[in-house]
């Protein structure tokens, strides 16, 4: 329903009831108007449609919806934080939840956390999402359109969920577990730990403990991408590389994969044609940031490529890491040690983060296994809690109220919802975004939330501008 209030005092907020639109008309100069803060009185409008206090009153308002605002009786000011956590008004119409964290009104927990497939068995069942089996699902990937690609662990199955049906089907994989390439009902592998699906409907897949990536084309023949199956660290073009326990894998843009090379202490970049190089770490774990040879990680399982970085999720050291591929050089983006706490930076804690997503906006969400919790962390580097409530369990409902079971792999539909590997409950799971995305799936329109309304707009492009069509 459109609101239009624009929250001026020193406006007339109407809707138009029969063309749907906002008229927000000034009430002239001189009309008094209240600014909504404690310390001032006798405030008027003035020509500018600004509610201004007399001449000489000094207003405390600070702007940060998250301070208490006071005076004294001298007239002077009282900014004091308001508790994290705390409920609080962003004046944005496009948010459904904030509350405060790091000192600022922050987007907060999902609204809706429910369960997509699976019956909670650990065992092997196609068929109705509900009804379906999963056996320690590790990973998902989405694809336009609302299809979901699982890498099924212990299942040794990729599987998919086809949104139209509302079924789970078998994509790959006999269910013995070995290294067979060849057609895919056929085809074995050892442990699915990772997956990525291309433009072009190609599905990539992390074979952890086969030290490969394997890939499986859209006529369902699976093939080896890159890695020879030994645990050791060596470049070359596909067989002739090395992968010691590959996890996440992601793809950028241009069809790059970034590989989360968790034994190698490293991240590698592998080309379209499957050539392996090292993007970032060393053969010793540690915490160290700075030029890319030199930097350090610890058991790195999750990756994500958004802009001109690529964001990890270093496992064992607790932190998120951001490669800036323009200076080619590593920082931590947020965390410092084990534990749980929402905050900013260094001051956040995760306990084994373990796969991270990017949404459209550039926030990051993050699978904080052994918290039992997502995590998201916004462009600043403020982290707060999207859903869990920490111990282990299963729960659908609100994000504070839900309970996941070592969330372990994620992906991100182009609403910013996100899908859940929930891997000891056997389910996949889906929380839904906090905020509204104006998304019409459209490469010739600009896209953007009303901040006042909640409404989306789209706006067309002129003829002739310059688009994405997706594929790479």
């Amino acid at each position: 329903k459109l609101t239009c209030n624009d929250k001026n005092p020193c406006t007339n907020d109407t809707c138009d009831k029969i063309t749907g639109s906002c008229k927000n008309d000034p009430v002239g100069a001189g009309s008094v108007c209240d600014d909504d803060d404690k310390c001032t009185t006798g405030e008027k409008c003035d020509a500018a449609s600004k509610c201004t206090p007399p001449a000489g009153q000094k207003g405390c308002n600070d702007g940060n919806a998250c301070t208490a605002d006071d005076c004294d009786l001298a007239g002077n000011c009282t900014n004091k934080p308001k508790p994290a956590g705390d409920v609080c008004d962003d004046d944005d119409g496009c948010t459904q939840v904030t509350f405060c964290a790091g000192g600022k009104c922050t987007v907060g927990a999902s609204p809706k956390v429910s369960t997509v497939a699976g019956t909670g068995k650990n065992t092997w069942s196609d068929g109705a999402a509900a009804n379906a089996a999963f056996h320690y699902p590790r990973a998902v990937a989405w694809v336009p359109g609302g299809d979901l690609f699982i890498a099924d662990r212990d299942n040794r199955r990729i599987r998919r969920f086809v949104k139209q049906t509302g079924k789970i089907e078998t994509y790959a994989g006999s269910g013995l577990s070995g290294y067979l390439d060849g057609k895919a009902a056929a085809a074995q592998f050892k442990t699915p730990q990772g997956i990525v699906v291309d433009a072009g409907g190609t599905v990539f897949v992390s074979d952890r403990d086969n030290g490969r990536i394997r890939k499986i084309d859209p006529a369902g023949n699976v093939t080896t991408f890159a890695g020879n199956g030994s645990t050791a660290f060596k470049n070359g073009k596909g067989k002739l590389a090395s992968l010691w326990y590959p996890e996440g894998i992601t793809l950028d843009g241009k069809g790059v994969m970034y590989v989360a090379d968790s034994y190698n202490q490293r991240i590698r970049a592998i080309s379209k044609d499957g050539v392996v190089t090292t993007l970032a770490g060393q053969s010793a774990f540690g915490t160290k940031d700075g030029p890319t040879s030199q930097a350090q990680f610890y058991r790195p399982h999750g990756v994500a490529a958004y802009a001109n970085f690529v964001y990890v999720a270093d496992a064992h050291n607790n932190r998120i890491r951001r490669i800036d591929l323009t200076t080619n050089t590593v920082t931590t983006l947020a965390g410092n040690k084990q534990g749980y706490l929402d905050g900013q930076g260094a001051g956040a804690k995760f306990y084994t983060p373990t796969d991270i997503v990017v949404d459209a906006a550039g926030a990051l969400v993050v699978s904080d296994r052994s918290n039992n919790r997502l995590r998201r962390v916004s462009p600043g580097g403020i982290v707060t809690t999207l859903a869990g409530k920490g111990p282990p369990g299963y729960v659908d409902g609100t994000g504070g109220a839900a309970e996941f079971k070592n969330p372990w792999g994620m992906a991100i539909d182009s609403d910013a919802n996100v899908y859940l590997a929930d891997s000891t409950n056997h389910r996949i799971r889906k929380i839904d975004a906090p905020y509204k995305v104006c998304n019409d799936n459209s490469a010739c329109t600009t896209d953007s939330c009303d901040k006042i309304t909640g409404d989306c707009k789209y706006l067309k492009q002129t003829v002739g501008s310059q688009c994405d069509d997706g594929s790479a």
